[in-house]
């Protein structure tokens, strides 16, 4: 598909979980480490909702906190993504608040409205818990459970960067690379982007500095529903800031 057969004023990207949908799957934890996980989970502000043998299972919440804290590696933390491989469309809650805007977004002619997740849609995945490889199926479950609240998007319009987390992949990165793409793609266009994860955010915020475009840029931090945060970064923003801060210090 040629993305630049239509000019296009704004790029509106959506995450999923958390964002669009409240859904019911769980990432498991374990440890390599000879350590009780539970008291050290429960130190650090991570609670869990089950446990079943040694794995510790958090929902996408928790799972977003232990990956700001930064300590999964210092704890050698094994994750076992298998539940996030498929969603479970009848058990899926649609955040009705960010679906409608969605929908006022599609209807804009000059807007291109894309998801980018998390989750994963191609990968054929080990799973440690279940003993047995799980294929990802969230490409067909998240266009279903749209559908299924009329909205409609294009299958090439969904991104399921969750598979590069396969080879190592930070995926907060794999989001900002797709925002960068429409950016190169729509170089007037401004890049308006929706999710509940600090990282993320921060990442699309990063995007005139780490990839040189001159986009507006606008976040919508997203909680319960809501958006709690919404921030702007553009280059000619970080020009004026730049200024003012000479300006300032000529003054002072």
């Amino acid at each position: 598909m040629d993305l630049k057969l239509k000019k296009m004023n704004k790029i509106v990207a959506f995450d999923f979980d958390d964002t669009l949908a409240i859904t019911d799957s769980l990432i498991g934890i374990t440890t390599r480490l000879p350590i009780n996980l539970v008291d050290v989970m429960t130190g650090a502000g991570i609670a869990h909702k089950k446990s079943t043998g040694k794995y510790l299972w958090i929902d996408s919440c928790n799972y977003e906190s232990l990956e700001s804290l930064g300590i999964a590696d210092r704890l050698q933390i094994v994750f076992d993504y298998c539940q996030t491989l498929s969603v479970n469309v009848e058990s899926a809650k649609p955040i009705f608040s960010m679906i409608q805007t969605m929908r006022d977004a599609l209807a804009e002619p000059l807007t291109k409205v894309v998801i980018i997740t998390a989750r994963a849609g191609y990968s054929n995945t080990w799973s440690e818990s279940l003993q047995t490889k799980v294929t990802a199926t969230n490409r067909e479950g998240i266009l279903s459970f749209l559908k299924i609240h009329n909205v409609e998007i294009h299958d090439d319009d969904l991104y399921t960067v969750g598979d590069v987390a396969e080879s190592g992949g930070d995926t907060a990165a794999a989001k900002a690379d797709v925002l960068a793409k429409y950016a190169n793609i729509y170089p007037s266009a401004e890049i308006v982007f929706y999710d509940d994860s600090k990282r993320n955010i921060n990442a699309a915020l990063s995007l005139p500095v780490a990839h040189g475009i001159k986009n507006p840029v606008t976040v919508h931090m997203i909680k319960h529903g809501k958006v709690i945060v919404t921030e702007q970064e553009s280059h000619k923003i970080r020009i004026k800031q730049r200024l003012d801060s000479i300006f300032n210090c000529m003054m002072e």
